[in-house]
């Protein structure tokens, strides 16, 4: 289970090192395959302010730049259309990028660069998940941005995340708070109960049922219980950026608010969660059932997967349900 440090903190505190912490759920059964630092997934890319931008001399769409990297001044070549004053992440000789990719210093067009301006693509970030940033541009920060620091701090792009192998024998961890719970037994500290506060409709069985017209089970034995709830009045939107960041750092694609808080929540507390648009609902009623062999659905990364009987899953709009924590109707 991929378990973001600064998740964790929501219910626990953690002053140890991420190195520390591992050992310490090793020491309780829990192994801990890998610490991911989001930092690091480019090396050498650094907040840099450009002082100056003039044509090149041998070509008319490079431009020659004087770059401050806050503890040097450097010299980059670029296509980019920069003019100067712009505060930018720049890529120094002998970074990685994040795609495996290092930069080295050498001639373009006859005139030294030192360097690569960088965009989010370079330093491995999706286009969502920075407020401000645009895809296919290069990285631009505010003024006063500290300039050497790692690009990836400044986008506050660095939590810690614990690759944590959860035991067939513990399933209950599998989620950040029942985590969180074995954190605060490993640090010899308390845990924070999650804070649930919401106001339903006083007469809200009736609301369901106008709704909903019913929740059938025709296998118990693998879905002993399945209970519905609705939602009324909602605008679907992108989460906020909180939501998507977490998400994706526990390997989960964002769609939007409704899907996102539904893996949210069983990401959080491990509690699974659906949400059916009630226009999608063929007869307006939720069939919980195993697959047919050869049926097939199509989740939302647009692929095609056929499912077998030996799955059990929910079925709306023509039968068709996609499987499997990541997978999430279409709304």
């Amino acid at each position: 289970m991929l378990a973001p440090i600064s998740w964790l903190k929501d219910y626990v505190e953690i002053n140890v090192s991420p190195e520390t912490l591992a050992k310490k759920l090793v020491a309780i059964g829990f192994e801990v395959e890998e610490i991911i630092y989001q930092n690091r997934q480019a090396t050498k890319v650094v907040v840099g302010k450009i002082l100056t931008a003039e044509r090149h001399p041998n070509a008319d769409r490079l431009r020659v730049t004087k770059i401050d990297v806050g503890s040097d001044v450097i010299q980059v070549v670029t296509n980019v259309p920069v003019e100067g004053g712009e505060t930018i992440a720049v890529a120094l000789d002998g970074a990685k990028l994040a795609d495996g990719h290092e930069i080295k210093r050498g001639e373009l067009r006859g005139v030294l660069s030192e360097g690569m301006l960088c965009g989010l693509e370079e330093v491995g970030v999706p286009c969502d998940a920075v407020e401000g940033q645009k895809q296919g541009d290069i990285l631009r920060f505010e003024e006063g941005t500290p300039l050497g620091t790692n690009a990836l701090d400044a986008l506050g792009f660095n939590d810690v995340i614990l690759d944590v192998a959860v035991t067939a024998n513990r399933p209950d961890c599998n989620s950040i708070f029942k985590l969180a719970k074995e954190v605060a037994v490993a640090l010899g500290t308390d845990c924070k109960a999650p804070h649930i506060n919401y106001a339903a409709s006083t007469d809200a069985n009736a609301e369901i049922s106008q709704m909903l017209k019913g929740v059938e089970v025709k296998n118990s034995e693998l879905c002993p219980r399945y209970m519905a709830a609705g939602v009324k009045n909602v605008r679907v939107e992108a989460s906020p950026l909180i939501v998507r960041s977490r998400l994706r750092a526990v390997g989960i694609r964002p769609i939007n608010n409704i899907v996102d808080i539904t893996n949210y929540v069983l990401t959080e507390i491990g509690q699974p969660m659906h949400a059916f648009d009630i226009r999608d609902l063929e007869g307006s009623e939720i069939v919980v059932r195993n697959a047919l062999d050869g049926e097939v659905c199509v989740t939302l990364d647009g692929k095609k997967n056929a499912l077998t009987r030996r799955y059990c899953g929910n079925y709306g709009r023509r039968g068709q349900r996609s499987q499997g924590r990541h997978a999430r109707d279409r709304l």
